[in-house]
Formats: structure tokens, C-alpha cells, sequence
């Protein structure tokens, strides 16, 4: 029986469906198919179609599921309860010893009650995040308080995170301060631009020789008056004083892009008033993994 324990391998089924998941959780995909004792399985739910792509073919991962789920304009309600009813036959087929979820999504908080309803353990990976404002960030908050609740181990990115999984009476047994996976992904990154295996445009808009800002905000609270004040708030945009940039990215609700007049409004609040130069405005939502590194590594800051 213990030869037999030892010898048999232990399947982990990851889903997400977003490019933040997909950043965070395929450096934890690869190094855990790099180990024998693991089967590592795959499911994408597509919450972001275009922008998850780029990520999966700059980590070279191919999902063993795709669930295909994101129309337009669909509601909170409409992903919530497809992402629900297609995850199900996924489990029954790939019958995983642990499912890995990241972070606040909508397929966070689906994938994590999906493997529930089916006794299958929870691996939830950036746990402990928290505002104690429910509404702040809307879903968010509240997907990651209640895939806590759905959680057999928690793997919390700073002591801080895991201190907040405490208050609400996590045991420390199944609490473990990981560090950031963004991390890996931006070395891994790194790495494959130094060896020539990525690539993205240059940007000759952009002066080499100037400090760098590179403000992103997807979440729906993000934009108008908040969007207006993030910067100004911010110690990084303060010092930074001989060149900034500001980007923002698609709000992938609603399956396209935003208005030029839109835009505009929030150029000038945002980044107008503080001499801040929009050098893709919109623009910026496609941007690959290694055009994201291109402009931060070693050059400035990067807000988001």
C-alpha cells in the first residue's frame, strides 16, 4: 500500500479563465508538470478570450479543456451560472485529487464551488486578499471571501494576506505564505526575451532615457472619478517628473472597446493634470506579456 501511495500520481486540474489568472498560475502549471509525482490537467473557462490566449502561448500551455464561455455583454449572473453547469462535466471527467484556482474572478469563485459540489479539495492560490468592503472591488471581495470558505489549503502571496485568512478562523495548518507567482512570471519572462523566444514591438513613442509609469486598471470601480485619482495618490507618479505614461485596459465586459470620447475624459483627469502622456490609451488591453516587461523592467513603475 505504500509503495503503491508512492508510485501513484496525484492529478491537479488548474482553472481559469483570465489573463490575471493566467499570469499568476502558469508558472505554477509548468513547474508542477516538471514533477513526477503530479498529473497536471488544464481548464480554461475564456473569461477573457483574446487576451487569455496570448498568455497560454507565451507560457506555451494548452488547455485539456476550453470551455469557450465569454459572449458579449453577458452578465455577472449569465458567466456565473455557465461557468457553473459547463465545469461539472469537466470534474466527472477529469476527476482530479485537487483543483488550483487563483485569485477573485468569477471562474475563481465558480471554479472553487464547482469542485466542492463534487467533494473534490480546493487549492486556492493568492488567498487572503482582502478590503473588508464588499463592494470594493465589485465581485471581487466577495468572490474571495467566499472561495475561502470553499478552500482546503490556502496559499497567501504575504504574511499580511495570511494574517487576514486567520482573523476569519483559517487554521494555520492549511495556511502557506508562498510569495507572489507573479513573480515567477515576470523572471520567466525575462528569461525567454534574453534567449530570443519572445518578442513584442517596440514602442518609439516612449524615451528611453525618462522614467517610466505604467498605470493599468481593468476593474469596473477603476474607472471616472477613482481612475482620476489613482494617480495623483500615487508617490511613484510624484517622483517619476520627466516622463510618464498612462495605459488603461479594456473593460472586458463588454466586448469592445471603449469610446474615444471616454478616452479622452479620463485622459484628462487622470493623467492631464499631472502632465501624464496617454501613449496607447486603449491600446494597451492587447498588449503581450513581454511588451508588459519591455516597458517595466528596470525603466520605472508599474501601478495597477
Amino acid at each position: 500500500m505504500l509503495q503503491q501511495n508512492l508510485t501513484t500520481k496525484r492529478r491537479i486540474l488548474f482553472i481559469f479563465g483570465t489573463r490575471p489568472e493566467a499570469i499568476k498560475l502558469c508558472p505554477v502549471v509548468n513547474h508542477l508538470r516538471s514533477r513526477p509525482e503530479f498529473d497536471v490537467q488544464v481548464c480554461v473557462t475564456a473569461q477573457h478570450r483574446a487576451l487569455l490566449d496570448k498568455v497560454l502561448a507565451a507560457f506555451e500551455v494548452v488547455p485539456d479543456f476550453d470551455l469557450d464561455i465569454m459572449l458579449p455583454n453577458q452578465t455577472l449572473s449569465q458567466s456565473t451560472s455557465r461557468i457553473l453547469a459547463a465545469l461539472e462535466p469537466v470534474l466527472k471527467t477529469s476527476s482530479p485529487d485537487m483543483v488550483l484556482v487563483q485569485g477573485d474572478t468569477t471562474t475563481t469563485f465558480c471554479g472553487g464551488l464547482a469542485a466542492f459540489y463534487q467533494r473534490i479539495p480546493v487549492g486556492h492560490v493568492e488567498a487572503g486578499l482582502r478590503t473588508w468592503d464588499l463592494w470594493q472591488p465589485f465581485p471581487e471581495e466577495m468572490n474571495r471571501v467566499l472561495t475561502t470558505r470553499l478552500t482546503a489549503l490556502h496559499f497567501a502571496a504575504t504574511d499580511w494576506a495570511a494574517e487576514n485568512l486567520y482573523r476569519e478562523g483559517i487554521p494555520d495548518k492549511i495556511v502557506g505564505v508562498t510569495g507572489n507567482s507573479g513573480i515567477d512570471a515576470v523572471l520567466y519572462v525575462r528569461d525567454r526575451l534574453a534567449e530570443g523566444k519572445l518578442s513584442g514591438p517596440e514602442w518609439p513613442q516612449l524615451d528611453p532615457s525618462k522614467k517610466l509609469v505604467v498605470v493599468t486598471a481593468h476593474r469596473r470601480e477603476s474607472f471616472g472619478k477613482a481612475l482620476s485619482g489613482s494617480v495623483p495618490r500615487s508617490p511613484a507618479s510624484r517622483n517619476a517628473t520627466t516622463c510618464r505614461s498612462f495605459t488603461r485596459c479594456i473593460q472586458t465586459r463588454t466586448c469592445r472597446r471603449p469610446s474615444a470620447s471616454t478616452s479622452r475624459a479620463e485622459e484628462r483627469g487622470a493623467a492631464g493634470a499631472f502632465g501624464i502622456r496617454a501613449v496607447c490609451g486603449p491600446d494597451a488591453a492587447g498588449l503581450d506579456p513581454g511588451d508588459r516587461l519591455r516597458w517595466s523592467a528596470g525603466r520605472g513603475a508599474v501601478l495597477g
